[in-house]
C-alpha cells in the first residue's frame, strides 16, 4: 500500500520538541512543545516534563504561549516565560503542575531569565527607556508621543532583522526577590544587556552590546562584563571578540566562551576561549582544531534558538568543556580539556540543533533532528554512548508518510578542495514518478553563505521531492563545516568560485544519475541563497525556472539599506560604492536583467532589514522593463525569516507558491486534444510499455499491439501523422504525462475503458452528465482528477466515486 506523500500542508501535522532543561536530580527535563493552529494562524506552545528514560512523558503548563523553562534550584518548582497580550511574563508552576502563577508583569517583554543559585530570585532581562520620566508614561501615552514626532538616530545602525528600527529603548538586567516581591534594576547603561549568567548572589556576568556612531568603532561594540554586587560592570573580555555563548566555570575562577577575533570577518571560525575572573583581559584558546563551534545549520524544522554550549564539568586538571561543533554536514557533542586536542563523542548522522547537560549526572538531552524525519529529543550517555529517543511525538507521521532520503555527493572543486552534497530522490510512492519518466532537477542555494546544508530531514525539500523532483543540496565554497580556509573561500568573490561550485555540481550530477532531465531544470534558495539565483539566471540560461526569495540584487542600493550593508558587501566584494561603484555594479544581478530569459517567482517579506524587499522590488521592476516572465509576491508584516518562523499561513502559501511555479514550468504536464489522447490511452490498454509505444508512434507501425487494444480498429496512423502537423511533442508526454483541453462525456466513458477497463451499465451508470458508483481507488481518482482538471470533478460517496461536470457550458 502506497503512502501518502508530503506536501506543503502537511507543516501542521509536525511536533516539536525544544528548550530541554534538566531537573538538579537528573531524572528528566522539561521541555517545550510547539505545534501550529491553523485555524488561529498561530504557534501553540507548553511546558511538558519526559523522564530521563522516556517512559513518563506529561503536560506541566496550561498555556499556550509558554516558553523558556528552568527548574528551580531545589527543583520544587519551574519557571517560564508566558505571553500575554503579545508580552512575555514570568511564570512558575509546581512541580505536579499546581499553583501555576504570574511574578513578573513588566511593561514590556521579557527576553531571557535565569535563576538566582540559592533559588532566592531570578535575574531577567528587559528593555527600558534610559530617561525615567518616558519610561514613566503609560503604553497610550509613549504611542502618542512617538506619533506626534519624528525619530531621531545617530548611531551607525539603528534598525536590526528581527527587531526593526531602534526605538529608543535598552535592554538591562533586573533583579527579583521571591520572598518580598520587589524588583531591582541591576544596570542602567547606554547599552544591549543579554546573556545573564548568574555565579552566586553576588556576581553576575552579562554580554553588552554598544551602540556607537563612530564609524571607525562600530566594528568592536561587544564585551563580556561581570557585575559584582555594590561595584559597577567589570569588563571582562577587552579586544575585538564577537562572543556567541559563553558558562561559568564550577570552581567561579573563569568563564569559558564560544566565540571569534573576527580575523576573517564573519568567515571567521568560532573557538573555545578561557578567561581568569580575576585577571580578564586577552582570552586564551582552549580548543585548537580547523572546526566552526556552534550551529550552523539552515533548516525549516528547528524550533528555538541554538544551543551550542559551552558546558563545563569538573575543576582542575579534571575540568572537561563540551560544546556542539558543525562539521561536514553534521552537528555532534565534542569535548575539550586543558593541553589536549577535541574529541567528537557522537557520531549518530544527525544535527543536533540543542544540547542541555545535567549537574547531577553524567548525561545530556538533546534536540535533534536527521534524514528520518522531524526532530525529537534523545538522551546521551557519554561514556558508554547509549542513545535514547524521549519524545515520539512524529513517529506516526513519519510511519504513514512517503519520506524522500538524501544519497549523499562529493565534488572536487576548482580550489583542489571537496565539495559535500546530497541529491534528494522523489520517494518511490510519488504518484508523477513513473520508470518511464526522467526526474527534473532543483538546484537549492543555502543562505549565508556561511552556513551549511546537511542530510536532515527538512519540510520545504521533502515537498518538492514528493511531487516528482530531485534537490540537489550543495555547500559550495564560503560554506561552514569545511575549515578556515574553505569558509572564507568566497570573500571578496561572491559570484565567481561559488559560481563555478554550484555549476560544476549541477554537470556532474546529471551526468552521474541517467533518470535526471537535463532540460528541465530549477534553481532556487534565500538570502544569500536568492542572490545566487538572481546571479545565476543573469550569466546563463540553462534552467527553466527559477525562485528567488529574500535576496540581494543590488549591490549598490543594498550597501546602504540594509542592517548589515556596509560590512557585508564590503566582505563579499571587497568594496564601496564611492571607491569601486562599477565593480559593485558588475556584481549585481540588476545589471543582467536584460540577459535573463529563465522564469523566476521573486518572494520577500516586507518588513527585512537584512534583505530589505526594495531588493526584490527592483529586481522584479527591471525585469519586466526588459518583458521577461516574472512574478513578485510580497508577505505583509513578514521579516526576513518569513520562510521558516512566519505565520503558519504565510508558511503554507510559500510553499504552495514555489511547488505551483516549478509545476508550471519544469512538470506541467502537455495538454493533448481527444484524438491524441485516446490515441494514447488506446495504445496503453494493451499492456505494452511507453518505450513499445513510443516506437510504434515513431515507425507508424503497430502490428505489434493493434491486436491488444481495447478498440483495435482506431485509425492509428492518421493520428499519429495528424499529430506531426500540429507538432505534438510525443517525448514530452510521455517524460511529462498530458492533460485533456476538452474532454465530454463519451470521452471520458472511452478514457475509463482504456484506461481502466470500466464499462458503462456494468460498472457504472450515467445520469445527465454525471457518471455514477464508479469503482475506482484512491490513486486511481488523483490521477483522473490530474487528467481532466477543472471541467469535471471527481468525489467520493458511500456508493462509490462520482464524476460530475463542473462546466457545462462546456459541452
Amino acid at each position: 500500500m502506497k503512502k501518502p506523500l508530503i506536501s506543503p500542508e502537511s507543516l501542521e501535522l509536525y511536533y516539536w520538541s525544544s528548550d530541554p532543561h534538566f531537573h538538579p536530580a537528573g531524572d528528566k527535563v522539561a521541555y517545550v512543545r510547539k505545534q501550529m493552529d491553523m485555524e488561529q494562524n498561530a504557534y501553540h506552545t507548553h511546558i511538558r516534563t519526559v523522564s530521563i528514560d522516556g517512559i513518563q512523558d506529561a503536560p506541566l503548563s496550561s498555556g499556550s504561549a509558554d516558553t523558556q523553562p528552568l527548574w528551580s534550584p531545589d527543583g520544587k518548582q519551574l519557571g517560564f516565560l508566558r505571553a500575554i497580550a503579545g508580552v512575555n511574563q514570568l511564570w512558575l508552576v509546581a512541580a505536579d503542575g499546581t499553583d501555576e502563577r504570574a511574578i513578573v508583569q513588566p511593561k514590556r517583554s521579557i527576553s531571557e531569565w535565569q535563576w538566582l543559585p540559592d533559588g532566592s530570585g531570578l535575574v531577567y532581562v528587559t528593555r527600558v527607556h534610559l530617561n525615567k520620566g518616558l519610561e514613566s508614561l503609560s503604553a497610550a501615552a509613549w504611542s502618542q508621543r512617538v506619533s506626534r514626532q519624528g525619530a531621531s538616530y545617530t548611531t551607525d545602525m539603528p534598525k536590526a532583522e528581527g527587531r526593526g528600527w531602534w526605538d529608543g529603548l535598552y535592554s538591562q538586567l533586573f533583579h527579583y526577590d521571591l520572598a518580598s516581591g520587589t524588583v531591582k534594576q541591576l544596570t542602567a547603561g547606554a547599552f544591549h544587556a543579554s546573556q545573564p549568567r548568574v555565579l552566586d548572589s553576588g556576581r553576575i556576568a552579562f554580554i553588552a552590546r554598544q551602540e556607537k556612531g563612530d564609524r571607525a568603532e562600530s566594528e568592536v561594540t561587544q564585551g563580556l562584563y561581570v557585575l559584582e554586587e555594590g561595584n559597577k560592570p567589570r569588563q571582562l573580555v577587552y579586544g575585538a571578540y564577537e562572543i556567541a555563548q559563553y558558562d561559568w566555570s564550577d570552581d567561579g575562577d573563569a568563564i569559558v566562551f564560544i566565540g571569534h577575533d573576527r580575523a576573517y570577518g564573519s568567515a571567521t571560525h568560532n573557538r573555545l576561549y578561557r578567561v581568569g575572573l580575576l585577571e580578564g583581559g586577552e582570552p586564551q584558546p582552549i580548543s585548537s582544531e580547523d572546526v566552526q563551534l556552534g550551529v550552523y545549520v539552515l533548516n525549516d524544522m528547528t524550533a528555538g534558538a541554538s544551543v551550542p554550549g559551552p558546558f563545563i564539568k569538573g575543576n582542575g586538571d579534571a575540568e572537561a568543556v563540551y560544546a556542539l561543533v558543525s562539521k561536514h554536514g553534521e552537528v555532534q557533542i565534542w569535548k575539550w580539556k586543558q593541553g589536549q586536542p577535541g574529541q567528537q563523542l557522537t557520531s549518530k548522522p544527525w544535527v543536533i540543533h540543542q544540547l542541555a547537560a545535567s549537574k547531577a549526572a553524567e548525561a545530556f538531552v538533546v534536540n535533534a533532528i536527521d534524514s528520518k524525519g522531524p526532530g525529537e529529543l534523545y538522551a546521551i550517555e557519554p561514556d558508554s554512548g547509549e542513545i535514547r529517543k524521549l519524545t515520539r511525538w512524529n513517529d506516526s507521521f513519519c510511519q504513514q508518510h512517503a519520506i524522500a532520503e538524501p544519497q549523499p555527493l562529493s565534488f572536487t572543486i576548482s580550489a583542489g578542495a571537496h565539495m559535500q552534497g546530497w541529491l534528494l530522490l522523489p520517494p518511490a510512492q510519488s504518484l508523477l514518478q513513473s520508470a518511464s519518466q526522467s526526474i527534473p532537477l532543483i538546484l537549492a542555494i543555502h543562505g549565508g553563505p556561511h552556513a551549511m546544508y546537511t542530510p536532515a530531514f527538512a519540510h520545504e525539500f521533502q515537498a518538492l521531492a514528493s511531487q516528482g523532483y530531485a534537490l540537489l543540496l550543495c555547500n559550495p565554497r564560503g560554506s561552514f563545516g569545511y575549515g578556515q580556509q574553505f569558509a572564507a573561500g568566497c570573500l571578496k568573490d561572491v559570484g565567481k568560485g561559488d559560481y563555478d561550485d554550484l555549476m560544476l555540481a549541477v554537470d556532474e550530477t546529471l551526468e552521474r544519475f541517467a533518470v535526471l532531465n537535463k532540460q528541465r531544470l530549477g534553481v532556487m534558495g534565500g538570502s544569500y541563497g536568492g542572490l545566487m539565483t538572481n546571479w545565476i539566471i543573469g550569466q546563463t540560461n540553462r534552467f527553466q525556472a527559477a525562485v528567488s526569495q529574500r535576496s540581494i540584487s543590488n549591490w549598490l542600493s543594498f550597501y546602504g539599506n540594509s542592517d548589515i550593508g556596509a560590512r557585508y558587501t564590503e566582505a563579499m566584494l571587497g568594496g564601496n560604492p564611492w571607491d569601486n561603484y562599477e565593480l559593485l555594479w558588475q556584481r549585481s544581478p540588476v545589471a543582467y536583467a536584460n540577459k535573463v530569459e529563465t522564469p523566476v517567482l521573486i518572494m520577500h517579506g516586507e518588513q527585512d532589514m537584512r534583505c530589505p524587499i526594495e531588493q526584490s522590488d527592483q529586481w522584479y521592476a527591471n525585469l519586466k522593463r526588459w518583458g521577461k516572465e516574472a512574478k513578485l509576491v510580497r508577505y505583509a508584516g513578514s521579516n526576513h525569516a518569513f520562510q521558516k518562523a512566519g505565520k503558519p499561513s504565510l508558511r503554507v502559501d510559500v510553499l504552495q507558491q514555489v511547488n505551483a511555479w516549478f509545476y508550471t514550468h519544469l512538470r506541467k504536464p502537455v495538454t493533448l486534444g481527444i484524438p491524441f489522447a485516446m490515441l494514447l490511452e488506446n495504445c496503453r490498454s494493451s499492456g505494452a510499455s511507453d518505450e513499445v509505444i513510443a516506437a510504434c508512434i515513431a515507425s507508424k507501425d503497430f502490428s505489434a499491439i493493434a491486436h491488444l487494444v481495447k478498440e483495435p480498429d482506431m485509425p492509428f496512423v492518421e493520428r499519429v501523422e495528424l499529430a506531426e502537423e500540429m507538432n505534438i511533442n510525443w517525448q514530452d508526454v510521455f517524460q511529462y504525462g498530458y492533460c485533456f483541453s476538452f474532454l465530454h462525456a463519451n470521452a471520458f466513458k472511452r478514457l475509463l475503458l482504456f484506461r481502466y477497463g470500466l464499462r458503462e451499465n456494468v460498472h457504472y451508470t450515467q445520469q445527465e452528465y454525471n457518471l455514477l458508483n464508479v469503482p475506482l481507488s484512491e490513486e486511481q481518482a488523483v490521477q483522473l482528477q490530474a487528467l481532466i482538471g477543472r471541467q469535471w470533478k471527481v468525489e467520493r460517496t458511500e456508493q462509490g466515486w462520482l464524476i460530475k461536470l463542473a462546466q457545462k457550458a462546456l459541452i
